[in-house]
């Protein structure tokens, strides 16, 4: 049972590399690679909804960053089509899934970060927007699946989003209702918890501060529909 998990996790670094790793080939070439990373991926079934190596996942999604905020990017419209299907449809969905956000927050919204302030115009920003939406997705779909984290780790999620919040182009941190799908996923794990009502409550100001129909909708379910706030 080793030896398969050892295998398939090579296998799906050797994915990772024709997805993100060989942007910079020949576009023929990177097209090629794509094809067998898509193989490598049928044959491992939906690897991250079962993929349990953390390490390896935020090495996965720095990837992501380094890709998108790279100058160079994208050299072609093959490359920014695969990057960003790789992303969503491969990744990001079925880690949403996993509901295991205290392992990957800093680095997801790192990344989503980087995608708000990306530079490659080629495909004007419904591309940028798309390709946002393709970290956002992990939100979208976040399933409850892991036990409560602490208090203290909760506090941190919540910082490094408020820090999100603060410093995120409006134009995108109203997409898809982005603020909102934070502040509802977390509500699926976290509500209703009164050693959790200082860190429900800090998330209000800022959120206030930029606002928009997101953020808005965003302090409403916090307000409304978590007890946690009505605690004293």
């Amino acid at each position: 049972d080793s030896q398969v998990k050892d295998v398939n996790r090579q296998l799906l670094d050797y994915a990772v590399y024709c997805f993100l790793d060989s942007i910079h080939l020949n576009e023929r070439v990177y097209q090629k690679l794509v094809d067998t990373g898509q193989t490598v991926m049928s044959l491992l079934n939906n690897p991250f909804s079962t993929f349990s190596d953390y390490d390896r996942i935020r090495a996965y999604i720095k990837k992501c960053i380094d890709v998108f905020h790279s100058e160079s990017f994208a050299p072609n419209k093959t490359v920014s089509r695969f990057t960003l299907e790789f992303m969503e449809r491969k990744m990001m969905k079925d880690l949403g899934k996993q509901g295991k956000l205290e392992e990957v927050y800093n680095e997801l919204f790192d990344l989503l970060l980087t995608i708000s302030k990306c530079t490659y115009t080629l495909e004007g920003d419904k591309y940028l927007f798309d390709l946002f939406y393709g970290a956002q997705v992990y939100f979208s779909n976040f399933e409850i699946k892991s036990p409560k984290v602490t208090a203290e780790v909760f506090e941190n999620i919540v910082q490094r989003f408020i820090k999100v919040v603060e410093e995120m182009d409006m134009k995108f941190l109203n997409h898809y209702r982005f603020a909102y799908s934070v502040v509802d996923a977390l509500k699926k794990v976290y509500a209703n918890d009164k050693q959790k009502s200082r860190s429900w409550v800090s998330m209000l100001i800022p959120l206030f501060k930029r606002s928009c129909e997101s953020t808005i909708r965003a302090c409403y379910t916090i307000t409304s529909e978590n007890k946690a706030v009505k605690w004293k």
